[in-house]
């Protein structure tokens, strides 16, 4: 950081790490913002090491605990009665309209998409936690709206559908030595995916690609000879997402689309193994992953549909995990549903959508109320205000921007930032001309 610049405040840097999680590459929020595409780069690196350190913590806390689950009232008990019976469960049957692309398979393999014979008997347990595939959806979220313009490429051409019993061939790239003992071509593997992920936070997605590629051909020889079993599987998969991530952000969606397909398969053939919260969250991460790219690929309408099955898996997941970071995961995938829902069906059709957002993260603050989760429940707030004012009008959205702007002016008073305080002038302003909208009215 240059001298005498100012330190980024932890409300800046949250987001920007969200509008990278939304979908925004550092290189282009680097152009609107002040720092530099590393800087950015490297936020959103630490922000996933810290989740998965925090994860893994509470989840070595449940296993030594005798009764395994949490007790007690769980945040959002309320929102949850609320939203439970208004849409079908498709957890386990949900959109499968993906192409069957022939790249996609030819990553996946099937000795990697079905579990080694060998190793069948290990598969009770769901697989440990390792780096977590996607940053914890905290609640300071800033998603970008999608009404904006939708880029959208041609289509790619439909794939050639995997033929029934064909062993798909997956060729180490040149040079790789990856015969020999299994465990250490696993811990090879595992070693060049950690290596990779240093270098895409040093040097940048390009020179992150080879590495991934390496640690994948490693880590695919190891469970080829039946090393590791579905712990291996999931590292796998998660490499491979971020081998995605790296060719999204370097190459656009379409390069990244096969990655994140495969990724979709094997987390899904994992959380029909095991139904867990881990596979259920691993298959609707890999799910928003592949519907990222699907929305900038083929436009809102397509993606849609896969937005929403996150939400589908993300409820799922609050009914078995009922923590803060199950409710914030499930409020972030119905703000960003919203959002993509709205480019498809217009602002007036989200309420429902944003409503119940709001009533999460209402919950979140009933149990943790820190000035971040405060500050999603405002955003929560003026997506919700938002829609009601393009659906029932000046009038009837009144009281939501009146709650906004009272929200945020205590939170300007409290903070007492830069930000916060900018949040809070937005409100009144927003406020003001609502007001007059509905004096007009009257």
């Amino acid at each position: 950081m240059a001298e005498g610049r100012p330190k980024y405040s932890p409300e800046f840097r949250r987001k920007l790490v969200e509008l990278v999680e939304a979908g925004h590459t550092p290189q282009e929020l680097a152009r609107t913002y002040e720092p530099a595409a590393k800087t950015i780069r490297r936020w959103y690196q630490e922000d996933r090491q810290e989740t998965s350190e925090r994860r893994t913590g509470a989840a070595d806390r449940r296993s030594a605990g005798p009764g395994g689950r949490q007790q007690g009232k769980s945040p959002g008990a309320a929102a949850s009665a609320a939203g439970s019976g208004k849409r079908s469960k498709t957890a386990k049957a949900g959109p499968r309209s993906r192409p069957a692309s022939s790249q996609a398979h030819r990553l996946a393999g099937k000795r990697v998409l079905e579990r080694p014979a060998d190793t069948a008997a290990e598969a009770g347990e769901g697989a440990p936690e390792r780096a977590e595939p996607e940053p914890a959806e905290e609640p300071a979220e800033v998603a970008p709206s999608a009404d904006g313009e939708v880029i959208v490429d041609p289509a790619p051409e439909g794939g050639v559908p995997e033929e029934e019993g064909v062993e798909l061939d997956v060729q180490p790239h040149a040079g790789l030595e990856t015969e020999g003992d299994p465990a250490e071509l696993l811990a090879v593997g595992l070693e060049r995916a950690d290596q990779g992920d240093a270098v895409y936070d040093d040097e940048g997605p390009e020179a992150a690609i080879p590495i991934y590629q390496e640690a994948l051909d490693y880590l695919d020889a190891a469970i080829s000879a039946g090393e590791g079993g579905d712990a291996a599987r999931r590292d796998w998969g998660i490499t491979l997402e971020r081998l995605g991530d790296a060719l999204f952000e370097a190459e656009g969606a379409s390069a990244a689309l096969p990655c994140y397909e495969a990724w979709c398969e094997l987390a899904e053939a994992l959380a029909t193994e095991h139904a867990t919260a881990q596979s259920l969250r691993d298959w609707s991460v890999a799910l928003g992953r592949y519907g990222q790219g699907m929305l900038v690929e083929e436009g809102a309408e397509v993606a849609l549909p896969y937005y929403r099955q996150v939400i589908e898996l993300r409820e799922d997941i609050v009914r078995e995990r009922q923590s803060a970071d199950a409710y914030q995961d499930w409020a972030l995938a119905l703000e960003r549903c919203g959002a993509v829902q709205e480019a498809v069906e217009g602002l007036a059709e989200t309420v429902e959508t944003y409503r119940h957002a709001l009533e999460v993260r209402g919950a979140l603050v009933e149990q943790q109320d820190t000035p971040q989760a405060r500050r999603a429940l405002g955003i929560a707030q003026e997506r919700l205000a938002m829609a009601v004012l393009a659906a029932e009008g000046a009038e009837a959205a009144l009281p939501h921007f009146e709650q906004l702007a009272e929200l945020f002016t205590e939170l300007a008073e409290e903070l007492g930032t830069e930000e916060a305080d900018a949040e809070r002038r937005q409100a009144d302003t927003m406020l003001g001309k609502v007001q007059m909208a509905a004096l007009d009215l009257e």
